[in-house]
């Protein structure tokens, strides 16, 4: 079954600033600077990916914390950020989980050593990982964590069937997988979509689109909430059972 939910929230507008100066230098459709900027969201790399670092821990912070409010990470579980970025989000569940063990995992060595520095008292306390990974060949074993969190990072994937499968055999029966996005099909201007898309390689999804992606994967109890005024859209779904897999 499938819940929308428009959701009014409040947050400071300074967090808007970055994806308002983002939306306006891209809209001017310079194909080779468009390029060069979603080359380092997508893998962050030197001076100007540990800028793109601190630009995303600014912006990501409301929409990691409504995320947050939703998968509900609770005390003892395991739980893995995929494409953690600057390892925020590891940040707050640990301040949400009083006890539990995280890891995060991103494509970019510049973000993972940025995500290390900002957990390093939890990685030091054996109770935070972090990794330089493809999420397609994810480093861990079969049904390691009860919970998924990926922030920001569809667009970019270039293979999301690979990506849902690994998140799926790394996810235990009945864990739960979070995906969210600010950047939607029914959320954005979709002449600025199509520009995105075809200069800067990444890939807009619509909310169906993303639902699709989650069962073609495997996951049952698929649910999406969408905040219309912002356009972000949270989708999840449930690795089922071994007794739900033999109905």
């Amino acid at each position: 079954m499938i819940t929308v939910e428009s959701v009014a929230l409040q947050y400071p507008s300074l967090t808007r600033v970055p994806t308002a100066i983002f939306d306006a230098v891209t809209s001017w459709g310079l194909a080779s600077l468009n390029r060069r900027i979603l080359s380092q969201f997508r893998q962050p790399s030197g001076w100007a990916g540990h800028l793109v670092g601190g630009i995303m821990t600014l912006e990501h912070a409301p929409v990691t914390a409504w995320m947050l409010d939703l998968l509900q990470p609770r005390a003892g579980e395991r739980v893995l950020d995929a494409g953690c970025g600057s390892g925020q989000a590891l940040r707050a569940m640990a301040r949400r989980m009083e006890m539990g063990e995280w890891a995060g995992i991103d494509y970019s060595a510049t973000m993972v050593a940025q995500a290390r520095r900002r957990n390093r008292k939890l990685i030091a306390a054996g109770r935070c990982r972090i990794e330089q990974a493809d999420i397609a060949a994810l480093p861990f074993a079969d049904a390691t964590f009860d919970k998924i969190s990926t922030i920001e990072t569809l667009y970019f994937w270039p293979d999301p069937a690979a990506a849902f499968a690994e998140l799926r055999r790394v996810l235990k029966p009945a864990g739960r997988l979070a995906a969210v996005l600010e950047y939607t099909r029914e959320g954005n201007d979709a002449a600025q979509m199509e520009l995105l898309e075809q200069q800067g390689g990444l890939r807009v999804y619509s909310q169906s689109q993303v639902e699709a992606l989650f069962r073609n994967a495997g996951f049952v109890d698929v649910k999406a909430s969408f905040v219309a005024e912002k356009g972000w859209l949270y989708v999840e779904g449930t690795r089922p059972t071994a007794t739900a897999n033999a109905r």
